[in-house]
């Protein structure tokens, strides 16, 4: 019978300790929370320090470079590397259908009419 009556205690008091927690844990907050100033300075360091340009412009000189009659060739060139070439046309009497072409049946002997195997 005191064995009943310690766990009857245990189960007691383990529920009143989860439930205070539980609506501690629901009560309001009365502190509003501001971040500071440097809030996620470590986050703008870390992109200014991967970035090409950090003042976030590119420098004003203009580095010599080629000439526009010389960029325009080049230009010209890449675009006609994307057309392609016009084949010729094919001679008379190659590729197609002939007309004494194998039909694919075979005879007794197991071979076309052109004298190849079936196969």
């Amino acid at each position: 019978m005191r064995a009943t009556h310690l766990s009857v205690l245990g189960m007691r008091s383990l529920s009143m300790v989860s439930i205070l927690l539980v609506t501690a844990g629901c009560a309001p907050m009365n502190q509003q929370w501001y971040p500071s100033e440097d809030e996620g300075a470590s986050v703008r360091a870390a992109i200014r320090s991967q970035s090409v340009y950090p003042d976030g412009r590119p420098p004003s000189s203009v580095k010599p470079g080629m000439d526009g009659v010389a960029a325009k060739s080049s230009v010209d060139n890449y675009q006609k590397s994307f057309v392609l070439p016009t084949l010729p046309p094919l001679p008379v009497g190659t590729g197609g259908s002939s007309s004494g072409g194998s039909t694919g049946s075979t005879g007794s002997s197991g071979t076309t009419s052109g004298g190849t195997t079936g196969f």
